[in-house]
């Protein structure tokens, strides 16, 4: 999807937050996060739900640039440029 640049102070756990430089591959799912923002607005969490697991479907995960470590994410929100995961 792009490169997360982890920002500490936005991180409430179990969420952290992150900053996204978003790669062209990403474009084909920013709709699903798009989704996904809308009805965190709109406080449809049952609709939430279905949209997250579509997103999660796949297996999302987090490599370190810096020494490869892979995290396995059990969650992922995307709104403009923000990532919260978990």
């Amino acid at each position: 999807m792009g490169v997360v640049t982890f920002l500490p102070e936005g991180s409430d756990f179990p969420w952290k937050c992150g900053s996204l430089e978003a790669s062209e591959h990403f474009a084909g799912i920013r709709s699903l996060f798009d989704r996904a923002a809308e009805l965190i607005e709109q406080e449809d969490f049952d609709t939430l739900e279905t949209v997250l697991q579509e997103i999660m479907r796949p297996g999302i995960e987090l490599k370190a640039l810096e020494n490869g470590k892979v995290e396995q994410l059990d969650g992922i929100i995307i709104a403009g440029n923000r990532v919260r995961w978990r």
